[in-house]
């Protein structure tokens, strides 16, 4: 069963080997970590997360641990159980190797972690086809608890004609369905002063809408796309898995999330909403 509910997500994970999308879009920055990170030696690698190119050092961070998959990983084998040892018996990525990189995520965003995202990342586990996977909410996952919380604070908007209309905090925004693209199912809000910063997604994957409104006036002051990665073909999985949380660094908004076992993390100038970074599991290959 894992193997059927894998090849759902795997059809979504594979990057564009060639010229897609133009030089601003998830299929080129899948390219250039194919170009640039893929093929780097261990030597490089270093000296790419060292870089001052964040997204780059992010997109290297996670090559170092792809890099120490077996060439044979076998099964997972806690599919069907409850039990933390043997979910934790399966074999993944070393524990080390995981923190160290969530510890690199860290120091180059300068914000605290979601602990939900920390998790799921430091949980991951190997699949078939050295497919390196990220439990969240099936029922054999001890941590599901965490993730379970951070759903149960998604905000539901509501739609009024050409609105969406976001409760937050005893606050009502009314926002331009207009500005936002894709469906819409949840909301996630932080405040900061007189800003909410306000993201707008559906349960499943793919490109959503961050913005920053004026608390007073529900006047948009920025709008920008987050990622989220690469996604090709359409999952249908259990259960409802979206989940996005966000941080303030300095001045800058680090957007962390998770969207049907794939982990992401974009950073976004707060005061104008240039992107700063992107980061994505789903923009690497899969190892055979």
């Amino acid at each position: 069963m894992i193997a059927a509910t894998l090849s759902f997500i795997l059809a979504g994970l594979l990057p564009a080997l060639g010229p897609a999308g133009g030089p601003d879009s998830p299929e080129a920055l899948a390219n250039r970590i194919q170009a640039q990170v893929i093929p780097a030696s261990l030597q490089k690698l270093d000296e790419l997360v060292a870089g001052p190119d964040t997204t780059i050092a992010l997109a290297a961070a996670w090559e170092r641990v792809r890099r120490t998959t077996p060439a044979t990983t076998g099964p997972f084998t806690g599919i069907y159980t409850t039990s933390p040892a043997r979910f934790n018996a399966s074999p993944g990525p070393m524990k080390a190797d995981l923190a160290r990189f969530v510890g690199l995520v860290r120091g180059r965003l300068r914000c605290p972690i979601p602990k939900a995202w920390k998790a799921s990342v430091e949980s991951a586990k190997y699949a078939d086809e050295r497919v390196i996977w990220f439990p969240t909410i099936e029922h054999f996952y001890p941590m599901k608890g965490l993730v379970l919380r951070s759903l149960g604070e998604r905000l539901v908007p509501r739609r009024d004609s050409d609105h969406w209309i976001v409760k937050a905090r005893g606050e009502s925004l009314v926002l331009p369905a207009s500005r936002f693209e894709g469906p819409v199912a949840y909301a996630t809000v932080r405040m900061q002063g007189d800003i909410a910063y306000v993201a707008l997604y559906s349960s499943g994957p793919g490109t959503y809408t961050l913005c920053a409104v004026e608390r007073s006036t529900s006047r948009i002051v920025w709008s920008s796309q987050v990622w989220t990665g690469l996604f090709r073909g359409f999952w249908s999985g259990p259960g409802d898995q979206s989940v996005v949380e966000m941080q303030f660094a300095d001045d800058s908004l680090a957007v962390f999330g998770f969207s049907h076992a794939v982990p992401y993390v974009e950073v976004f100038d707060a005061r104008t909403g240039k992107n700063e970074c992107r980061f994505s599991t789903s923009y690497f290959p899969i190892m055979k």
